[in-house]
């Protein structure tokens, strides 16, 4: 009788003293060990996009501080590209303050007209979701900031900084899996944020 009872106890404890709580997890957090460039700089403490500037402006800084950021690219010559799926999540967060989007046009001939198309069809601000064209630095801002490789790879990925510009997660747009996962951890982060303001 003892026995069974047990998981009851157990049960009833859990819920009334346990806490379950997922925790988005922080990457680099001891510094990037294996970057994808030889040409970026080494740092040994919490990896921040904000290190890294485009064409000589903290412009990563700019965009990707004090909000929930969603970052996907375009790039010529790839047969995907973010857009569909990153305005599916503009319009599913477009209502809160603390969000945004950016798509990077990675090379000066990517142009996403598509990107103009959805914000339309959506009716998404434009301080939602932002189109960033190609700059000097852009290269070296995916490379050593986000940790990523110039090649039609990059255009299948969305990317999730925090206000804090660090990175909380990648994800593959042709995942429904991973989709359904960054909704669920832009709304932890959201949480979050409110909590600590």
């Amino acid at each position: 009788m003892v026995l069974l009872g047990l998981p009851v106890l157990l049960y009833l404890f859990l819920q009334r003293f346990g806490e379950n709580k997922y925790q988005v997890p922080v990457f680099y957090e001891q510094g990037i060990d294996n970057a994808v460039s030889p040409d970026c700089p080494e740092h040994q403490t919490t990896h921040r996009i904000n290190r890294y500037n485009a064409s000589g402006t903290n412009l990563a800084h700019s965009l990707l501080n004090e909000r929930i950021t969603v970052v996907g690219f375009a790039q010529s010559g790839c047969d995907f590209e973010s857009s569909s799926e990153l305005a599916s999540i503009c319009n599913q967060f477009k209502r809160e303050s603390n969000f945004r989007a950016i798509t990077m046009a990675v090379d000066t001939s990517a142009v996403s007209i598509k990107h103009t198309e959805l914000v339309q069809q959506y009716i998404i601000p434009a301080d939602v979701w932002t189109l960033l064209p190609y700059q000097t630095d852009t290269r070296n801002l995916v490379q050593c900031g986000f940790n990523l490789k110039l090649d039609c790879n990059l255009s299948q990925q969305l990317i999730l900084v925090d206000p804090e510009s660090r990175i909380r997660g990648y994800y593959l747009i042709t995942d429904a899996n991973e989709m359904d996962r960054l909704a669920m951890e832009i709304n932890i982060l959201l949480q979050e944020n409110s909590a600590d303001q």
